[in-house]
């Protein structure tokens, strides 16, 4: 995503883009891989899972987001 795009979409759009960035990192992160397309099926509906679990729970989100930043501060 860049500063273009950002400006196109709304703030909604936006939220749910980044949430689907940022969980796909995450996964990556834990060890997911899609070499093969049946690893991405199986890491993409594991995404949505996560995705429409967390859609709900906002305390959820900042906590998985707070986590995220920590990590990224302490081995990086």
């Amino acid at each position: 995503m860049n500063y273009y795009k950002i400006n196109q979409i709304k703030k909604k759009d936006f939220i749910l883009k980044f949430n689907k960035l940022w969980i796909h990192g995450f996964l990556h992160l834990i060890g997911y891989k899609h070499k093969k397309n049946k690893d991405f099926y199986r890491m993409k509906k594991l995404e949505i899972k996560i995705l429409n679990k967390i859609q709900n729970s906002k305390w959820l989100i900042f906590l998985i987001k707070e986590f995220l930043f920590y990590f990224f501060f302490l081995f990086f």
